[in-house]
């Protein structure tokens, strides 16, 4: 226990400030979203003759955030540069955008279900939450206190509707109190807590004047912590933006253009509507690899639709339009990595799978060896039990499933890599075989947010490709073909295998081989382009209809064939065939 004291003078009626300084030094551990180390600050207010008048305590973390230049010999990379450091450390904010929603309740969420919400965020490697576009619950800040979560706090301030000229709100000197106290307001709620790493001016609401007189307000109040906003990077300690291409992102990456401002932060990408996310790790190979940029969040965690009823009483989730409200934004409310009852979509396991933090690569597979990189930047892995197993052909070896990857707990350091040696116990391998490794890194205790052996990060490592087979072309040299004209069926007997096109599709109808049915007649391979519509073609609703795709059909334009020889070096030279489709 570290007790400090400061005398105050309060005259009756009167208010007096106390400011003391705690000299925690090394008595405390710092706080992060890998190790939330939380303290209990007691307070307590004394008479003159030392007897308690009032007691109070709050929950605080002690955590360090620096922008900083830095030296090249002195980054991870080799390269200079201006970065985000928490606890001297150039951490990654692998994140989501996060609205506080419910398909019953609306915006007035229980506190059940922000503890569900932050499990499953720590089940799926998330440590970031841009808070958007307006501060929290006092519980939700509460919550990543605990747990450990990096948040964006974003003040309540958005007027895209006008844009960002001259029209916008953020010129209008009527409304610089309205920016400046909404700001304020924020950060004198949420700046004890050691999970806001980032405050944010607003969202999409122009880059004026009013906008930097916010920012000063909050740094004559607050310096511990950077200020983000993306409508205008010149008035702010950070960069940012919305949506940039994987292109850009790699250019922003290099850190070498002087109108960008660094360290940079992605707001808002990877728009998780309809069938999205699936480049995201293109993204993250990119941010990985310099510290120029620090991370970003996605836009965003939960689709937020309401439950309507249909005239028979079943319940459906509703996005706009389905309550005869116009206008609408239709179904581009639905954008996130879960469903509007917090089950999992699809991106949700590609986002856990990229936003893991061990790296998995196969040095030489064959031999069974393999490398780790612990992404971390302050733990190490002891906290995982980490196994192994081999896959031939998508089946798992018996004798080589579920190894344990060493007799002991793994203290692989943060930021640490080391190469590995699995005992595949001269098992040996079959040439026919496709052969894959999976490590998996499970929970090597019951963690508030998953059980033991949960699998909190995996990777598969492909070992030994299957030999080539021959193909039909080798195999039928030198052989004698019979050809067999049926209608519109072109029949290829040889040797151990039979083959028919139709000449009406210009497709390969049956096919056998060895005896054994290959192709069905009727069920061979086809080029098929044809596709519904899905939200995210919203952009091409003129076009779609003109261009014939929501129509499209199969055409053959020319089938020929040669004339079959004694012996043939290639049995598809029998046919050639033009096929397309139209719409």
């Amino acid at each position: 226990m570290n007790v400090v004291t400061a005398p105050v003078e309060v005259r009756k009626g009167g208010e007096a400030t106390a400011a003391v300084k705690l000299q925690a030094g090394a008595l405390v551990k710092k706080w992060s979203a890998e190790a939330p180390w939380r303290y209990v600050l007691v307070g307590e207010l004394l008479d003159a003759k030392d007897q308690v008048l009032e007691t109070f305590s709050t929950i605080v973390g002690f955590r360090k955030i620096e922008i900083k230049n830095t030296a090249a010999q002195d980054d991870e990379f080799g390269k200079a540069g201006r970065y985000y450091y928490l606890n001297g450390k150039p951490i990654k904010m692998k994140g989501v955008n996060r609205h506080e929603t419910n398909p019953e309740r609306g915006h007035a969420i229980t506190h059940e279900q922000m503890e569900k919400e932050v499990m499953l965020m720590k089940r799926g490697n998330i440590n970031h939450v841009r808070n958007s576009h307006y501060s929290n619950d006092p519980y939700w800040y509460y919550l990543a206190d605990k747990y450990g979560i990096y948040l964006e706090d974003e003040c309540n301030i958005e007027s895209h509707q006008y844009y960002y000229g001259k029209e916008s709100l953020s010129h209008v000197p009527e409304f610089r109190d309205h920016h400046v106290a909404r700001n304020l307001e924020m950060v004198h709620a949420t700046v004890n807590h050691p999970s806001v790493c980032i405050w944010s001016l607003g969202n999409e609401a122009g880059p004026g004047d009013n906008f930097v007189e916010a920012y000063k307000a909050i740094k004559a109040f607050d310096t511990s912590r950077p200020v983000q906003y993306e409508r205008n990077n010149d008035i702010v300690d950070m960069g940012s933006n919305q949506y940039p291409s994987i292109g850009l992102t790699e250019y922003i990456a290099q850190g070498t253009d002087k109108g960008i401002k660094y360290p940079f932060h992605i707001s808002e990408y990877a728009h998780s509507m309809g069938n999205a996310v699936g480049n995201l790790v293109d993204y993250w190979n990119i941010i990985e690899s310099n510290n120029f940029i620090m991370g970003g969040a996605i836009w965003d965690w939960v689709d937020q639709a309401m439950y309507n009823y249909t005239p028979d009483g079943t319940r459906y989730w509703a996005y706009g339009g389905d309550f005869g409200d116009k206008p609408n934004d239709g179904m581009f409310c639905m954008n996130g990595v879960m469903r509007p009852d917090l089950t999992p979509k699809g991106q949700y396991f590609e986002v856990k799978k990229v936003y893991q933090n061990v790296d998995v690569r196969g040095v030489k597979p064959e031999e069974g060896v393999i490398e780790i990189f612990n992404k971390n930047y302050f733990t190490d892995l002891s906290g995982y039990d980490i196994r192994w197993s081999l896959y031939a052909d998508g089946q798992p070896v018996a004798e080589l499933t579920n190894q344990p990857l060493s007799s002991t707990r793994l203290t692989l350091g943060a930021r640490e890599r080391k190469n590995y040696q699995l005992n595949f116990k001269g098992y040996q391998f079959d040439p026919s075989k496709e052969y894959f490794l999976k490590v998996q890194f499970l929970q090597a205790e019951k963690k508030p947010w998953a059980e033991k052996g949960y699998v909190q990060m995996e990777e598969q490592i492909a070992v030994k490709p299957a030999a080539a087979q021959p193909a039909m072309a080798s195999v039928a040299k030198g052989r004698v073909v019979t050809l067999v004209t049926e209608g519109n069926l072109l029949r290829i007997k040889g040797e151990g295998y039979d083959l028919t096109f139709d000449k009406n599709t210009g497709g390969l109808y049956a096919a056998t081989y060895n005896g054994a049915t290959v192709i069905e007649p009727g069920h061979g391979p086809r080029l098929d382009a044809f596709r519904a519509r899905t939200d995210n073609d919203n952009w091409m609703d003129a076009k779609w209809p003109k261009l014939g795709l929501h129509n499209l059909k199969h055409k053959t334009t020319a089938f020929a064939q040669t004339s079959p020889r004694k012996a043939i070096s290639n049995s598809s030279s029998l046919w050639r065939a033009k096929h397309l489709m139209e719409g």
